[in-house]
């Protein structure tokens, strides 16, 4: 797919679903790269794929979890926004990880992502408050 094709896409994606601007599905699409990247790597912990989850060829099948996605978006946003962070991902329309998770779970239904049958939008509930995590911290007074 090329990147003007995918980028249509996801405008199309963004536009039909209405919550997120299109900039949150770049960002989301992004952030699965960079953890990728950062699994990959071995910076950021993976747990091995059990038995049923193996490839034909015996090989563990690679999947990131919401929880993995969650800590490479936090990373990943921190690296490219800096003390603006928080502002960027209330523009985009992203207030926590929920958000994350619903659109993962919008490109996943539009073929952009796979899931496990195990995954849900509620593997992105529990994680980091957005605020304190990307909030620019106010400067000392005095």
């Amino acid at each position: 797919m090329t990147a003007g094709h995918e980028r249509r896409d996801l405008a199309e994606l963004a536009r039909s679903d209405g919550r997120y601007q299109l900039g949150a599905f770049h960002l989301v699409w992004e952030a699965l790269r960079k953890t990728t990247e950062l699994v990959k790597s071995g910076e950021l912990q993976h747990p091995q794929a059990p038995e049923g989850e193996r490839a034909e060829d015996g090989t563990d099948r690679f999947h990131i979890t919401g929880q993995e996605l969650l800590e490479g978006f936090r990373i990943y946003a921190l690296e490219q926004y800096g003390d603006l962070a928080y502002s960027v991902l209330n523009h985009l329309g992203l207030h926590s990880g929920a958000d994350v998770g619903q659109i993962v779970f919008l490109m996943v239904e539009a073929g952009y992502m796979g899931k496990r049958d195990s995954d849900s939008p509620s593997d992105f509930n529990e994680c980091y408050d957005f605020k304190t995590t990307f909030k620019a911290p106010r400067p000392a007074e005095g």
